[in-house]
């Protein structure tokens, strides 16, 4: 079985939830490991903030909670929630804090972890979700982004779901109109943190 991710990328502007949700039950099938994540930059962030609650968006199976969370007592509840049901069924975090969900549902946290699911919104999506955050008080993103998104690929060709249209530069500038800033903490160029 193949996934033609440029005619995915085609029509994504048109696909409903249950439309996402399929899509993701195929690439499961076909791709069930996904390890795209950096457990230490994501530990150091964790550890200057020190929340309470870790709302995570596309954890997939919990594998970066289950790293995470077995050094870090004071964490009370870490949930994710995914667009994969295969994945939200059967986590391979065992964790009791731990607790995952299928979308779209937005959950609440002291923190927002999204790593390297970004990359796989439209901006509008993007955005949007920012708007849904006034509670959260840092954010952690790891993407494989331009810092300018005028030199940001199509994507056309890539052999994934990515399909974001901006760069670092554009995040930056909207989270900080949402009144975060940059957290002063080893930054690379797949890892950007911000504060309130």
């Amino acid at each position: 079985m193949n996934f033609n991710f440029d005619a995915w990328r085609e029509g994504y502007d048109g696909m409903t939830w249950p439309d996402h949700v399929e899509t993701y039950s195929k690439l499961h099938a076909l791709y069930p490991v996904q390890q795209h994540f950096d457990s230490r930059a994501c530990g150091q962030f964790l550890d200057i903030i020190r929340p309470h609650s870790v709302w995570e968006i596309g954890g997939w199976d919990g594998e970066l909670a289950s790293i995470v969370l077995g050094t870090r007592p004071w964490i009370d509840r870490w949930e994710n929630v995914d667009v994969c049901r295969e994945v939200v069924a059967t986590p391979i975090c065992r964790d009791p804090r731990y607790s995952a969900r299928l979308g779209p549902q937005l959950l609440t946290g002291d923190v927002l972890v999204m790593s390297h699911v970004a990359e796989h919104m439209r901006w509008d999506e993007l955005r949007f979700l920012f708007g849904r955050i006034p509670a959260v008080k840092a954010v952690y993103l790891a993407s494989p982004l331009p810092l300018d998104g005028h030199q940001n690929p199509d994507w056309r060709g890539y052999p994934g779901t990515h399909i974001l249209e901006v760069g670092w530069d554009e995040i930056d500038k909207d989270l900080i109109t949402r009144g975060f800033h940059l957290m002063q903490m080893p930054q690379t160029h797949e890892v950007r943190c911000w504060a309130r």
